[in-house]
């Protein structure tokens, strides 16, 4: 259940982030994942594919980086790093 919450803000922060600069779709997201998060990327995969539907990021591919450094800033979350627009 703990990605299912994670995976809600990160399609919220997605539309966000297209809304606010004018984009219909979205190509791709490269999300960080820190060591201690307990976010399994399968689970995350499975639940942005199932919540990105019908938003603008229906059909992006995601791009997950695992961190296994325990002193990175964020080793208990998830962060956005980059979200590319299609042309």
């Amino acid at each position: 259940m703990h990605e299912w919450a994670l995976t809600r803000s990160l399609i919220r922060e997605l539309v966000r982030t297209a809304d606010a600069r004018g984009e219909v779709k979205i190509r791709a997201a490269t999300v960080r994942i820190g060591a201690l998060s307990g976010v399994s990327s399968k689970h995350l995969r499975s639940q942005f594919s199932f919540l990105a539907r019908g938003t603008v990021a229906e059909g992006a591919k995601l791009r997950i980086e695992m961190k296994d450094d325990l002193l990175s800033e964020i080793m208990a979350g998830l962060y956005l790093e980059s979200v590319e627009f299609e042309k």
